[in-house]
């Protein structure tokens, strides 16, 4: 029953990501259709460049704008149910860039005109005029770079999603195994300040927690929580503070917990 529950749900997680990469494709292709007339008349003469009416594929535009975020969050939480939250972040946005991309190649190599001799001006009539500069490359070679940087971003993006998921897990075991065999004192709440962000209505606030090591040392640890607005922590609250002995300025394995808003226990950890 199991193995069947789990093969289910890795089918429809696949169906979910092969319609949400089927609706960013669709995107591609408009955004291609969108700019063969503003690309083409970069490197086509007048004569010769595409006309300016409205593009086929608008419609395209309208699923893809509509859509995506519907489907994009039943991605997400198909996989974060099925795979945690580090692939519930990074496999839609794969999906994205590689849809995205690919949509907008094919459609630039089937829908753009295509410049009668690349690298020269040249009239309905075939007569050669002067010589291409930066921009007419740039438009003509916008169908290969434009796909590419975009991959190259979502790559760049989907590093620090795992960088941040990794350092995120090493503060995670680093605080369970101090909580497990460190020292627990108790501290105290002397700032407390908004970042100006929010969360499902909760802000996310910052405050700073002073505690007293074993050699008599005042220590302080930032950390950063969501709080409900009728429950935000206060100057001189009390906290319960757990830190390793051997390296109490080891933010990461610190833990806060106790604050009233954590629900009297939680830890809260630096974020």
């Amino acid at each position: 029953m199991i193995g069947r529950g789990r093969l289910r749900a890795g089918a429809v997680t696949g169906l979910v990501l092969l319609l949400y990469g089927g609706v960013w494709f669709l995107g591609g292709l408009s955004i291609a259709d969108l700019a063969r007339h503003p690309v083409g008349s970069l490197y086509l003469t007048p004569d010769t460049e595409p006309s300016n009416g409205t593009p086929g594929l608008l419609w395209a535009s309208f699923v893809a704008l509509f859509l995506g975020p519907m489907v994009h969050g039943s991605a997400r939480s198909a996989l974060a149910h099925g795979w945690g939250g580090t692939p519930a972040s990074v496999v839609p946005l794969a999906v994205f860039g590689t849809s995205v991309g690919t949509g907008f190649c094919l459609g630039a190599g089937a829908l753009w005109v295509l410049a009668p001799d690349p690298g020269t001006d040249v009239d309905g009539a075939g007569r050669r005029g002067v010589s291409w500069g930066p921009g007419e490359w740039a438009a003509w070679t916008a169908q290969w770079w434009a796909p590419l940087l975009l991959l190259a971003f979502v790559v760049v993006r989907i590093l620090v999603i795992v960088a941040a998921s990794a350092r995120e897990s090493h503060r995670e075991a680093r605080a369970h195994e101090v909580m497990a065999g460190g020292v627990c004192t108790t501290g105290r709440v002397i700032e407390v300040s908004e970042t100006g962000t929010e969360v499902g209505g909760r802000p996310r606030i910052r405050f700073v927690v002073v505690f007293t090591d074993r050699g008599g040392t005042d220590r302080r640890v930032t950390r950063y929580e969501l709080f409900d607005r009728s429950c935000v922590p206060q100057v001189r609250d009390g906290v319960t503070v757990w830190f390793d002995p051997e390296d109490p300025d080891d933010h990461d394995a610190i833990s806060v917990a106790g604050v009233p808003a954590m629900g009297g226990g939680s830890p809260a950890r630096e974020k």
